[in-house]
């Protein structure tokens, strides 16, 4: 299965953009048959190391982890206010290179941005 994501980073910061959020993130079917992972099922284990088992399955949108102070990504710093800057540019930089690529995905954002409208 394939799981759309896209990542930019510096040395310091990753971002990463999860095109389809409220998809469960997937497995290779080697690793989901795996007893570690079968493990957890069995035992209804609710953390994998620091991150719990439904954040590893349920991604958010978007995702900035400083990899200097957090090498494991377990903190998501896309609500902290003092990366703010970081984020918008990471987020730009993003943009540029799929744009620049030809990303298929984006007619995905555009779609988005036009359901959002019609939300309401």
């Amino acid at each position: 299965m394939y799981y759309p994501m896209r990542s930019v980073r510096t040395r310091r910061y990753q971002y990463i953009l999860n095109l389809f959020p409220e998809l469960e993130f997937p497995f290779a079917s080697d690793l989901f048959a795996s007893e570690t992972w079968q493990g957890i099922l069995r035992r209804g284990d609710k953390t994998m190391g620091r991150r719990s088992v439904s954040a590893f399955l349920k991604r958010p949108a978007e995702e900035l982890y400083d990899l200097e102070n957090d090498p494991l990504q377990g903190t998501n710093l896309v609500g902290d206010p003092l990366v703010r800057g970081i984020l918008e540019d990471l987020r730009r930089r993003l943009e540029t290179m799929r744009r620049d690529t030809g990303d298929p995905w984006l007619i995905n954002d555009r779609y988005r941005r036009n359901r959002d409208l019609w939300r309401d």
